[in-house]
């Protein structure tokens, strides 16, 4: 497994994701564009739930547990398939993690923001699951990081 990792402030999260990805290539791949932290072994779970299913499906890490400033909303059926992306509220939000089975990078131009590239994708047919990551943290300011120290010790209470 090749693991690069990139440090860089960008404007966007889709800035994030055009920069990480074209490192890439097409895909399919596996991305985090994320400032969260979520229980130990959620990621290896997640990327096993991507890997087993079909090709060309798109899985997106979320979770119940709403602690963003712009949550992008995923409303999924029984089975975990996203029904709609972003718009009204709904039991869970995206989280950063994302197994994106191809990447049109001529549509890139096209989008200012990463929840709308993927909706896209979705809207165009490419099927799409979520994975629940669980409680996850949002690391957006400095004072989110005592609260994902406690979150990691066990002794966090929302």
């Amino acid at each position: 497994l090749k693991i690069d990792t990139i440090v860089k402030t960008t404007a966007s999260s889709f800035e994030s994701f055009c920069r990480v990805t074209k490192k890439i290539g097409t895909g399919p791949c596996l991305v985090t564009t994320i400032d969260s932290i979520y229980q130990p072994g959620k990621f290896k779970q997640f990327l096993h739930a991507a890997q087993t299913r079909p090709a060309g499906t798109m899985t997106l890490g979320v979770t119940s547990f709403i602690d963003d400033e712009k949550p992008l909303y995923a409303t999924m059926d029984a089975n975990n398939k996203i029904t709609s992306l972003g718009g009204e509220k709904s039991q869970h939000v995206t989280n950063g993690v994302y197994w994106i089975p191809a990447l049109p990078r001529q549509e890139f131009d096209k989008f200012t923001a990463l929840r709308h590239f993927l909706k896209y994708l979705i809207d165009e047919g490419t099927p799409a699951y979520g994975f629940d990551m669980g409680k996850s943290i949002d690391i957006d300011h400095p004072k989110d990081i005592e609260v994902a120290e406690k979150f990691l010790s066990g002794s966090f209470k929302p």
